[in-house]
């Protein structure tokens, strides 16, 4: 079966860590697929394998005015829809809300189902009007829109059960490195607990700290370690918590490259929202 993978670019995030995996299982099992992606010029943090191929397509113009900004839509809707049907799929698969739309409404008169990621909670991350109207409009059509979560799946009650599944995010299996001694890391005596995410409100991340700091006096060889980058960062020295569980705070900034081995060297990984 070909099998057509969509997403804007393949820097740093969860959804585009979720695609590549998704390719590589998809190929494996014997499909041919090709991600198509609209930007291939920027900084990518995630590398597809050899044989899955990629076609990107790039609108470099910056629009002036809203004749611009239309014309710069039309365009970006005609090369979206030229190089999915390039790769002649049996089956398109859209990931991130906005990118779902535009997908759909390239789409709309080609007899090829559409199935629609969504991969972060829409009640706690706005779009918009404009966009949240296209959703509202276009999702009855696709095949199906898969959550990450049931509490995602229930923010699209409107849509019939039929058109919606629930598949929970992959948790890789690690080697054992010999670094994990009855739950310790590296024989130091320390218990690290990790997550990854995008350091912006929508995803908790205050909430975690405020947890860990409640529950740190009692567990005190736990160390938390929050890996990632955002446009918020809530893992500023004015937000860590004062006094000696502070210092077992250890926010990564900029990114998490590496972020798959640091949560096999983990006792636990906690899931963002």
């Amino acid at each position: 079966m070909k099998l057509t993978l969509v997403i804007f670019s393949l820097s740093g995030g969860g959804a585009e860590k979720a695609l590549v995996l998704l390719a590589r299982g998809l190929h494996m099992r014997g499909h041919q697929v090709t991600v198509v992606t609209a930007n291939e010029d920027g900084p990518e943090s995630h590398k597809l394998d050899k044989d899955v191929s990629r076609v990107s397509f790039a609108i470099q113009e910056q629009p002036r005015g809203l004749c611009g900004v239309l014309q710069k839509n039309i365009q970006y809707q005609r090369r979206l829809r030229n190089a999915i049907l390039s790769t002649q799929p049996d089956v398109v698969i859209s990931f991130m809300h906005i990118t779902n739309v535009r997908v759909l409404l390239a789409l709309l008169n080609v007899n090829v189902p559409v199935v629609v990621s969504e991969r972060v909670d829409p009640a706690g991350f706005h779009y918009g009007f404009f966009w949240r109207f296209l959703r509202r409009v276009l999702y009855p059509r696709c095949a199906c829109v898969v959550s990450v979560s049931k509490g995602v799946d229930a923010f699209f009650s409107w849509l019939a059960e039929s058109k919606r599944a629930v598949i929970y995010n992959t948790a890789p299996s690690f080697p054992d490195t010999g670094e994990r001694q009855n739950g310790f890391i590296g024989g130091g005596g320390r218990r690290r607990v990790v997550s990854v995410g995008r350091l912006v409100h929508q995803k908790g991340f205050d909430m975690l700290l405020d947890a860990f700091s409640r529950v740190a006096g009692s567990f005190r060889e736990w160390d938390l370690h929050i890996l990632g980058g955002g446009a918020a960062d809530i893992t500023s020295k004015a937000h860590l918590p004062e006094g000696p569980v502070g210092p077992r705070i250890s926010p990564w900034l900029g990114g998490a490259p590496h972020s798959f081995s640091e949560i096999s060297r983990s006792f636990c990984n906690v899931i963002p929202l």
